[in-house]
């Protein structure tokens, strides 16, 4: 994903480019989509589809997994928001703990 673009071998016993003929034989698979999770120039992870039999993804194939990437893509950031979101929500929770009573009701 160096390239950050979508890695599309209809052939992984034949095409001379693919490295990793020994794992696609092992596993039972001749064709292979992979495509990035990007959020902006950031590369979060791929999702990816291979398959027993050769031959090329569909346009609409390659399009569908492009999708779930780009979803997948928010529910990632969705997650990072909420964490920072309960971390914040904690800390003000513990300081309001530990600040003296007067300071919370706002009187002296």
């Amino acid at each position: 994903m160096l390239t950050r673009a979508l890695v599309h071998v209809p052939d992984t016993a034949e095409d001379p480019e693919f490295q990793h003929q020994t794992l696609a034989h092992t596993a039972g698979w001749r064709s292979l989509l992979v495509v990035p999770m990007l959020r902006g120039a950031e590369v979060l992870g791929t999702v990816g589809v291979a398959r027993v039999a050769a031959g090329p993804f569909q346009a609409r194939e390659i399009e569908l997994l492009e999708t779930f990437a780009s979803q997948a893509v928010i529910a990632v950031e969705n997650a990072r928001l909420f964490t920072e979101l309960q971390a914040r929500t904690t800390e003000l929770s513990d300081r309001s703990a530990s600040s003296p009573r007067w300071a919370r009701s706002g009187r002296r």
